[in-house]
């Protein structure tokens, strides 16, 4: 989370920046996609003792391409993918203790109560992973 709020107050602060210094031509978006079906997750250390479950709902990949396209046609400084995160993103802004405490019970009992045991993994933090180079993950033709 603490990753994800750098990313957008990086944009944010680029913006400021552009505007400030009255830069012509020069846009900053900040894409912002929610669960994609991408190697992310088989690329993700996972020292949990738990398989990796992937949040529900999974979203095709081609979206965030699409706004990425869409976005260098007509640039925006910031771009959520996936309704879901703006669903979220707007009950985040109304109650943000009561989604803080179901966002953490949601996961924990995803990640933790109902995910099989898994040997752990160092995932692609030391060494490039020679698999999961696609640009999709594949689960969503899995499920």
């Amino acid at each position: 989370m603490a990753a994800k709020h750098g990313v957008v107050g990086l944009g944010q602060a680029l913006n400021q920046e552009i505007a400030q210094n009255d830069i012509q031509g020069v846009h900053v978006c900040t894409v912002m996609p929610i669960a994609h079906d991408t190697p992310f997750f088989d690329h993700a250390a996972n020292y949990s003792g738990h398989e990796i479950q992937t949040p529900s709902p999974l979203h095709e990949p081609a979206n965030v391409v699409d706004t990425l396209l869409r976005l260098a046609v007509n640039p925006k400084d910031e771009q959520m993918v996936g309704a879901d995160g703006m669903v979220k993103s707007f009950l985040e802004r109304i109650a943000p203790p009561l989604m803080e405490k179901l966002g953490a019970k949601r996961m924990h009992r995803l990640q933790y109560e109902n995910a099989p045991s898994a040997a752990d993994t160092s995932g692609a933090v030391r060494a490039p992973m020679p698999r999961g180079t696609d640009v999709s993950g594949g689960r969503l033709a899995r499920r």
